[in-house]
């Protein structure tokens, strides 16, 4: 993989996490494919499709102040698919904080590069989460 590559990579991790705590649901297209998938384990099924993700982070999540995505692994698995492990920490406004590691296959676009399918997978139980 070259340099250039991972430094997109890790751009687009960060942008998610602005354009996610800023609720700029329209910018989701600079970071999902069309055809994506998102599923936070044990608190939402599986969405795919852009518009089915955009419905579900403006309508149904409830998401916290503020996302930090931390210690990427990046997987290559070829020149235009990667898989990637990735740390989360999340602050709520009522001052707990979430962490978990998000499971990404991206894949190089005309575009750049675009998560196809996301895996959030939370590290405490479910019902101390509300995303």
């Amino acid at each position: 993989m070259r340099t250039d590559d991972y430094v997109e990579i890790q751009q687009l991790l960060a942008r998610y996490c602005h354009v996610v705590d800023g609720k700029q649901w329209d910018q989701l297209a600079s970071i999902f494919t069309p055809d994506a998938s998102v599923t936070v384990a044990g608190i939402y099924p599986t969405t795919t499709g852009l518009e089915a993700i955009i419905r579900l982070y403006s309508t149904v999540m409830r998401h916290p102040l503020a996302h930090e995505s931390t210690s990427l692994i990046v997987t290559e698995e070829s020149e235009t698919v990667t898989r990637i492990a990735s740390k989360w920490v999340t602050v709520r406004a009522n001052g707990n904080a979430g962490a978990g590691v998000y499971e990404d296959e991206v894949v190089h676009t005309a575009e750049g590069w675009r998560i196809q399918s996301r895996v959030a997978r939370p590290v405490a139980a479910p019902d101390t989460i509300l995303l």
